[in-house]
């Protein structure tokens, strides 16, 4: 991929990293099947080859408040991608079953007073909240959102003008309550399934070019 076909994320750094694909996940558990194609580069960079692209990889944590603090080393980077992504778990807030995947249209943060678009095309919100709330109450506040989760508007933000696409998988549907014992003895599976899933789709997506 030649660097004019590229948008820049721009750094302080004078490495430069050129990728047709550029990841932020939360968690690495959360596509652990990808980390088998990729190597560190630090403790959170990533990098490697899958189906001939070139991918990168940046695990962010968990939260808004961990997305704000991770500015600082993304801006020690000089990247450039074709596209970026932001991938990951996230609850309902309506009648959706865990393990499906939706192509998130546009982000609600600040307490719902902003609005990201990242697709025109797709009909499904999200919001990012900063701490685990009840969902009755975020679905009462955000009543336009589908889904919920902590780091994708700081992100979306974060490379506001840049070509960014977010894929989310449900891991609580909206009647499944996150803090009790039976989603507790069943989340090691779901995650494990999630993942599974959600690799196998971004990874089938790079190959047939449709993400």
């Amino acid at each position: 991929m030649s660097a004019e076909s590229s948008r820049r994320f721009d750094g302080i750094s004078t490495n430069n990293y050129s990728f047709d694909y550029f990841i932020f996940i939360a968690q690495k558990r959360e596509i652990s099947p990808l980390f088998k194609t990729l190597q560190p580069i630090n403790n959170h960079f990533y990098s490697g080859v899958i189906h001939g692209y070139n991918v990168g990889v940046y695990v962010t944590g968990v939260g808004k408040n961990a997305v704000k603090l991770s500015v600082k080393r993304f801006r020690q980077l000089n990247i450039m991608a074709t596209t970026y992504l932001n991938l990951g778990n996230v609850g309902a807030l309506k009648d959706y079953l865990p393990t499906t995947i939706f192509k998130v249209g546009q982000v609600f943060g600040e307490n719902g007073k902003k609005c990201i678009v990242l697709d025109n095309n797709s009909p499904f919100s999200m919001v990012t909240v900063n701490s685990t709330q009840r969902k009755g109450q975020l679905r009462s506040q955000y009543p336009e959102a589908d889904l919920v989760d902590m780091e994708l508007y700081e992100i979306a933000k974060l490379l506001q003008g840049l070509p960014i696409v977010s894929y989310k998988i449900v891991i609580d549907s909206y009647h499944l309550n996150p803090n009790s014992w039976l989603f507790k003895i069943i989340l090691p599976l779901l995650i494990w399934v999630n993942a599974k899933k959600l690799s196998t789709y971004i990874s089938e997506g790079i190959k047939l070019q449709k993400i």
